[in-house]
């Protein structure tokens, strides 16, 4: 009896059913990483590769091979043979090409065709030219040769023609009109600022307001001031009187002109912010700024710091005016304290706001004057005052009801003052108020008709 097999050795059916386990477990795991369309993408650039990319191959003309000398009698007659043009060569070699070098040629095909349509285009715009410069434009009708444009793909490709006018230059020349760019769309009423009062004694609202900022620069004690207060209660107009009167009465010329300001550690590398200029201050809005305060308000406490050589003093001293001041941030104010600080005397800054309390950092350096909207009776002080100076006869009650009508706003009681003398003068009982925005509202009504888009 032959010895039993031990356990570790292995028969010759054994080991190639093993191999075949292994390769078939192989098989499944290629097929499992590789998905269907993997395959069939792998088969075509197989494919791909055995295809000639020039039809110059098959184009080339077959050589004659030598046969066996027959009797023509003992075989049946056969049709001549038609031979293929070249040209039907190359279009089926094309259309047997990948499809990746068929969407190159038909790129190439519409880039050629592009350039061959600017090309015409050009050349009968400079004809056009010539021929108006000759000769005087009677038609009113002129076009140019079609252009072409190239749709498919591969080698599907079809040439569509589209018409196309011709632009003279006379239409490039003249820009396009619209109720904004015409003289008469410009703001017709102009008392409001002819009217603005250009120093403190001036003033008929807050007018103990200020009178005390009048004392003070007098005195030459003004110091840093906030300026408090809802809008159109006349903060810019105190403040330009307030410059006016500390450093140039007569000679103060405003320049609104566009700064540029370096944005040091940002993505921006600078910033361009319309401000007002003068000898002695400087004007910026921060509601211009758009998130770079810190960069715009660093930069003008810097050109503020005199030379080592002067002499800190009111005549030389640099007002910074900010417009909007309650979007300053803790961490700005506390850095403009601490400049405030260090160079006392050298530069003054005013700030505006809609309330103090939004500037707690700063508020312990500087003087608050807190601005109330104009009363009934000085809005109608200033429209009497206005009527005197245009020599025109006011009754009471129409000031009265212009001051109404306003909604105690002292620059649109003004306008509609001037729109309503405009409209019909003299002032008679029961006489209609505008407002001065009657035509632009009917601009805008019109334009709503025309349109009636949610856009519009």
């Amino acid at each position: 009896m032959a010895p039993p097999a031990s356990p570790t050795t292995t028969t010759l059916s054994a080991a190639l059913d093993q191999d075949r386990r292994r390769d078939a477990r192989r098989h499944r795991l290629f097929l499992r990483g590789r998905s269907p369309w993997h395959l069939m993408l792998s088969l075509h650039r197989l494919g791909a590769a055995c295809i000639p990319r020039s039809g110059a191959a098959l184009a080339r003309p077959r050589t004659p091979t030598s046969t066996p000398a027959h009797d023509p009698r003992s075989a049946p007659q056969q049709p001549p043979r038609r031979e293929t043009p070249p040209q039907e060569v190359n279009v089926a070699v094309a259309e047997r090409r990948p499809l990746r070098e068929r969407e190159e040629a038909a790129a190439k095909h519409i880039h050629d065709a592009q350039a061959e349509s600017k090309h015409e285009d050009a050349v009968t715009r400079s004809e056009s030219e010539v021929s108006a410069g000759d000769h005087s434009m009677q038609s009113s009708e002129h076009t140019a040769t079609p252009a072409s444009s190239t749709v498919g793909r591969g080698g599907s490709i079809w040439v569509r023609v589209l018409p196309k006018t011709v632009t003279f230059p006379s239409q490039v020349d003249s820009p396009p009109t619209s109720a904004e760019s015409t003289p008469a769309a410009e703001d017709k009423y102009v008392w409001a600022d002819k009217y603005r009062p250009n120093f403190l004694k001036d003033f008929i609202c807050n007018k103990d307001a200020a009178h005390e900022l009048y004392q003070q620069v007098t005195a030459q004690e003004c110091n840093h001031i906030i300026f408090e207060g809802p809008s159109v209660v006349g903060k810019r107009s105190m403040i330009s009187a307030l410059i006016r009167d500390a450093f140039a009465a007569d000679d103060l010329k405003i320049e609104e002109q566009t700064k540029r300001f370096e944005l040091k550690g940002e993505i921006a590398k600078h910033i361009d912010i319309r401000v007002k200029i003068s000898g002695h201050h400087v004007e910026v809005n921060l509601a211009d700024i758009h998130g770079y305060e810190k960069h715009v308000i660093t930069t003008l406490l810097n050109e503020s710091i005199p030379s080592p050589n002067s002499i800190c003093s009111h005549a030389n001293c640099r007002v910074i005016v900010v417009h909007d001041a309650d979007k300053l941030s803790s961490d700005l104010q506390h850095y403009i304290g601490w400049f405030l600080g260090r160079y006392v005397g050298c530069n003054k800054i005013m700030f505006c706001c809609s309330d103090a309390s939004n500037l707690e950092a700063v508020r312990h350096l500087c003087k608050v004057v807190t601005l109330k909207p104009p009363s009934s009776d000085e809005i109608i002080k200033v429209l009497e005052y206005i009527a005197v100076q245009e020599r025109i006869d006011l009754p009471r009650d129409i000031a009265r009801r212009i001051t109404m009508s306003a909604g105690n706003i002292l620059r649109q009681a003004i306008r509609s003052f001037e729109a309503t003398w405009k409209a019909n003068y003299a002032f008679l009982e029961g006489h209609a108020i505008l407002t001065g925005w009657e035509e632009e509202i009917s601009i805008v009504a019109q334009k709503i008709l025309e349109e009636p888009s949610p856009k519009q």
